[in-house]
């Protein structure tokens, strides 16, 4: 199964974000909870292909697809054209 997320990065897109086991760097309670779900999702479910698309690119994690957006709008049609569920 294809599973996808948007996660607004750009104000915030310095900040690595490898390791969530450790806790929020400081990105915002909202932001965390989609990062840190679509990581643990990729860890523990080797079936589900996990995608974010994100306002600046940065790699989450190497089993994590990551895509660039301009925004949600452009994050629906991208989703579309990869028939992801978002």
């Amino acid at each position: 199964m294809k599973v996808a997320f948007y996660l607004p990065n750009r104000r915030f897109s310095e900040i690595k974000l490898n390791k969530p086991e450790f806790g929020n760097p400081g990105i915002g309670g909202s932001e965390f909870m989609i990062w840190q779900v679509s990581y643990f999702l990729s860890k523990f479910y080797s079936n589900l292909e996990i995608t974010v698309f994100m306002d600046s690119l940065q790699e989450i994690s190497p089993q994590i697809h990551s895509i660039e957006v301009i925004d949600i709008e452009d994050t629906i049609k991208k989703a579309k054209n990869r028939k992801l569920i978002i």
